[in-house]
Parts: C-alpha cells; structure tokens; sequence
C-alpha cells in the first residue's frame, strides 16, 4: 500500500490554505515514468553503445528530477557516508524494483514541496521504508550512524536530502 491511495491525494492532503500546490507534480510524474521505462531499456539492450546511451539518459533524467526539487536542505556528510554505503548502480541487473523508484521519486518530490508538518509519523515511517528499500538494493548492509539517524528522524527534509543523494549517487558513473 502507498503512503496515500493516490499521487493526487498525497499533494493535496499535503498542501495548506496557505501553500501552492506543487506545479511539477505532473512532471515528476512524467519523469518517473520515462526512468523506469529507460531501466527496463538498459536491462534488455546488449549492445555497450545502447547500455551507454540509457545510462547517459537515465543521469539526464534524474538531473531533471533533481531540479524540481530544489532547494534540497544540505546535511554535512551525507554524499560521503552515501558513497561509502552503496555499492551498486540503479541500472545494475536486478537491482531496483521499478514501482518502489517511482514511488520514492514522487513521494520525495511531494515531500520537499510541502510544509514539514503535513505528514505524520506513520506516512514518514512509511516514506523512511521506501528509502531503507532502495538503500538495501543498492548494497547498503547498515551501520552508518548518519544514515541510520536520518532514516529514524521522521524529518520529511532530512529525508528527502537523502533519499535525493541516494539516486543521484547511484546514477553517477
């Protein structure tokens, strides 16, 4: 089960009176989309050409991603533990669970673009899963007190400062 039945019900339950609703949601939706469907590409090509063209695509998408988000809150270390924690690329066989990405893409999205209050501790629990989730595919084994204590924070910011480095690094190449 999502954290909410539907993306539409996640931005508008997580919008106030006095907030704009997120005007890329529609985009970020689009984005994922055309992720997953360059992931599966990626899995099923054999030519290192074409491998190489879905993985420049898959970069350029999630900058794209990226930039819907911004401003992302910086949480000194984070790249550096990230990197020392994950082992495996996106792209790499049998890695990710292509609906748990656009999940995770969405729900980041949603997130950074709302009032941190909106959600409460079970839906941050929940998004904390789905990033746990991804982290486990990329090779992560535990032990990083850093991440550990972000995933325990419920701060749907530091959350989402995470679970954005944990894709872009696990798209650099």
């Amino acid at each position: 089960m999502d954290v909410f039945s539907t993306h539409k019900e996640q931005a508008n339950m997580a919008i106030g009176e006095h907030e704009e609703k997120p005007h890329n949601l529609s985009l970020v939706e689009a984005l994922s989309d055309l992720l997953s469907s360059i992931l599966i590409y990626h899995k099923i090509v054999s030519s290192n050409e074409e491998k190489e063209y879905a993985k420049k695509t898959i970069w350029y998408l999630v900058n794209k991603w990226l930039n819907t988000l911004a401003p992302i809150k910086y949480i000194p270390g984070l790249v550096e533990e990230v990197s020392r924690n994950i082992n495996k690329k996106l792209w790499d066989q049998d890695v990710v669970d292509i609906e748990l990405l656009k999940e995770l893409l969405i729900t980041t999205y949603i997130l950074q673009k709302s009032s941190e209050d909106a959600y409460s501790s079970y839906e941050l629990s929940r998004y904390s899963s789905l990033i746990r989730g991804l982290l486990d595919k990329l090779g992560y084994m535990g032990g990083s007190l850093l991440i550990e204590d972000i995933l325990d924070s419920n701060n749907p910011r530091d959350l989402a400062a995470l679970a954005s480095t944990i894709i872009v690094l696990s798209t650099n190449y």
